[in-house]
């Protein structure tokens, strides 16, 4: 050793140490490339042009490749007999259908759900019928949680049931499930490559009787979500895509009056509209007019304060370097950082999380909830913003 001391210096030393990284998360910017020509005066000098940069260049991907289209599917749902007075049309026994609308028109189309409830239940035909449980149709596109999607897939051996009722045409449902019955009700041997043989061999059999195309490829469904359209003119409006993985490049953290945060993923293609209007990546005020407190982006360093520097005034010169984290990543609501001297998990998937990444600190504390961004500089100086 140079000195009997040097290797608890060296590591002391080494603690105090702040991890940075090069942040260079290009979204959008114009085109300026340049290229050679030859002088249009001597015809020999080769001279470099800049290239005017009037377009736009997007250095993300847009979306994933698959395109979706949104479908409204009908369902059957169970309601009281006021909920079915109010959507008629929709009640699914046509004869009971056609008796409500025989007692509205009895009494001259002014009666309440009441009256007409009071005249059916004393109707002898319908004495057995629960009206707490009256089948009506429901559609998806009723509620914009419910709103749905769909693409075509080929038959494969990962056609459970459970996959088989995401399938838009209930009567290839039916011939499916059929199928799959006769297979011991095991995907793997229904749906092979022999099995798929065998299914539109014996299509006549499964679909009782009636002829039906070859079945190869089924539309199946699935929630519309954070999808969104492709374009706005033309038929671009109706298809659907679902962002790539790892373009969620922007985590806004809000703050309501009270003080709580409020917390949102930025969606890339609304990052992208709103720098090429040269606004800022996250609003100032999200929908309910709360204010932006900070943006993070992977790679962003953060300090989360101890309980004590949480009401009063932090020398950041003199904070704990085990307490800056690193964001990782995030989606929705939720961001995942990883303390910023830490490079690579040595165990895989055991030392945190299934991802190798946290929400919370060792103590228990939500990291998004209090922690405050810290900016270093090339020099290695670091402060609060």
């Amino acid at each position: 050793k140079p000195w009997s001391t040097f290797t608890q210096e060296a590591r002391k030393q080494l603690q105090q140490i702040v991890v940075s990284f090069k942040q260079n998360l290009r979204v959008i910017n114009k085109t300026s490339n340049r290229y050679v020509r030859y002088d249009p005066q001597t015809r020999k000098k080769e001279i470099f042009v800049q290239q005017k940069g009037d377009n736009w260049a997007i250095r993300k991907p847009l979306h994933k490749e698959s395109v979706f289209a949104r479908v409204n599917l009908r369902t059957q749902k169970a309601v009281n007999f006021k909920t079915a007075y109010a959507n008629i049309e929709r009640i699914v026994d046509k004869r009971f259908k056609h008796a409500v609308l025989a007692a509205i028109k009895r009494y001259g189309g002014k009666c309440t759900d009441k009256q007409v409830l009071k005249y059916m239940q004393g109707m002898p035909q319908w004495k057995d019928l629960d009206f707490k449980k009256v089948q009506i149709y429901v559609f998806s596109n009723d509620d914009v949680k419910t709103q749905t999607s769909a693409i075509r897939k080929h038959l494969d051996d990962s056609f459970d049931k459970k996959k088989i009722l995401t399938i838009t045409d209930t009567g290839i449902q039916c011939i499916l499930l059929r199928h799959l019955e006769q297979n011991g009700n095991n995907p793997k041997e229904a749906f092979s490559p022999e099995g798929i043989v065998r299914l539109n061999e014996s299509m006549l059999e499964l679909n009782g009787g009636k002829p039906h195309l070859p079945i190869f490829a089924v539309r199946i469904s699935e929630p519309l979500g954070n999808k969104f359209s492709v374009g706005m003119r033309g038929n671009r409006s109706k298809k659907f895509v679902e962002a790539a993985k790892g373009t969620n490049l922007f985590f806004a953290i809000y703050q309501q009056e009270d003080g709580r945060r409020l917390y949102r993923s930025l969606p890339l293609n609304e990052v992208i509209e709103r720098q090429k209007q040269g606004l800022s990546s996250a609003p100032e005020h999200d929908e309910n007019g709360n204010a932006l407190l900070f943006v993070l982006s992977p790679g962003d360093l953060v300090y989360l304060p101890t309980k004590e520097e949480r009401n009063s005034r932090i020398d950041v010169q003199a904070i704990d370097k085990t307490r800056i984290y690193k964001m990782v990543s995030c989606s929705n609501n939720r961001a995942s950082f990883i303390q910023h001297n830490i490079a690579t998990a040595i165990v895989d998937k055991k030392e945190y999380t299934a991802a190798n990444k946290i929400e919370i600190s060792d103590e228990g504390i939500s990291i998004k909830q209090y922690c405050l961004p810290l900016e270093v500089d090339r020099l290695g100086r670091y402060r609060l913003k």
